[in-house]
């Protein structure tokens, strides 16, 4: 596997040539990525692709054939081509007949960052290579130390934000409620939060990890997101949180029995027509 490294004068990025993830930036000699510990969770950063979340029975289907695929997609453990310059990488993946397992489409990925002071800027670029319309949902997954003394995420948003319930075999419900905030902005982070899983909510397009008791914070901005996932791993007392901004979400519940979901009526997927690309943008910003 090999590891590239973009820097400038506040950041130092470490990115693997397995799905383009980020596994480390350092500012200051302070690592804010979190490690890959398989305690707790094995990945850093994965890039989410062509699928967000689970699968009903791990599978979907395309005019009428069905399609297995893992949760979050595949794309976060392919090899991609790369490119890496002093403070710019870009990480490509085309469709190839191990993405032709779990999906029928053709398409080019390219995941691109940016060094610009002390942030960091990502590009997740999808084209459509095929002679048909393709759908795909998209997201990211980064996982960030959490700073010390008491951390809590800081949101910017106008109204309350919806949280996007899950059933309890942790498919999205139909269903939605306000989520409350501390002062109005804050949710005050405890590990108890995420013992039924991720909090998705929507209304947010800003959030920063701080504390009261640190001067250290990461702030991550997502205009192009539909949703935002914070996540750690259930029943543990992991020492980071994930900020996942989503422009789509996992498959909805059903009753046993029900057909697999049709890739194409996928609930918040991307409609992307032959020779036309998407872009999902997302800025980190560390201090």
């Amino acid at each position: 596997m090999n590891i590239y490294t973009i820097s400038n004068d506040y950041l130092t990025v470490k990115l693997s040539e397995i799905g383009g993830e980020p596994i480390s930036i350092v500012m200051n000699g302070h690592e804010y990525l979190w490690h890959r510990d398989p305690a707790y969770w094995k990945s850093s950063a994965p890039l989410l692709f062509p699928a967000v979340g689970r699968l009903r029975g791990g599978e979907w289907t395309d005019g009428g054939r069905s399609f297995a695929m893992g949760t979050h997609g595949f794309a976060r453990h392919q090899k991609m081509s790369a490119v890496a310059l002093r403070d710019y990488a870009e990480f490509t993946l085309k469709d190839n007949a191990e993405t032709h397992e779990s999906y029928p489409y053709s398409f080019s990925l390219r995941r691109r960052f940016k060094l610009a002071k002390n942030a960091l800027l990502e590009t997740v670029t999808v084209s459509n290579t095929d002679d048909r319309n393709i759908y795909f949902g998209i997201g990211l997954h980064p996982g960030f130390m959490l700073p010390e003394g008491r951390a809590r995420l800081s949101l910017e948003c106008s109204d309350q934000p919806e949280r996007q319930l899950l059933s309890p075999r942790f498919f999205m419900a139909d269903q939605t409620e306000p989520y409350p905030l501390s002062e109005g902005r804050y949710i005050e982070i405890d590990n108890s939060l995420f013992d039924n899983d991720a909090i998705i909510l929507s209304g947010i397009k800003t959030a920063t990890l701080e504390s009261p008791d640190s001067e250290r914070s990461v702030t991550v901005s997502f205009p192009d997101a539909n949703y935002v996932g914070f996540w750690q791993p259930m029943n543990t007392d992991a020492p980071f949180l994930c900020i996942e901004p989503w422009q789509s979400l996992p498959a909805s519940d059903a009753p046993e029995g029900t057909p697999a979901d049709e890739i194409s009526e996928r609930k918040g997927f991307i409609e992307l027509a032959p020779g036309k690309s998407y872009c999902f943008n997302c800025a980190f910003i560390f201090k």
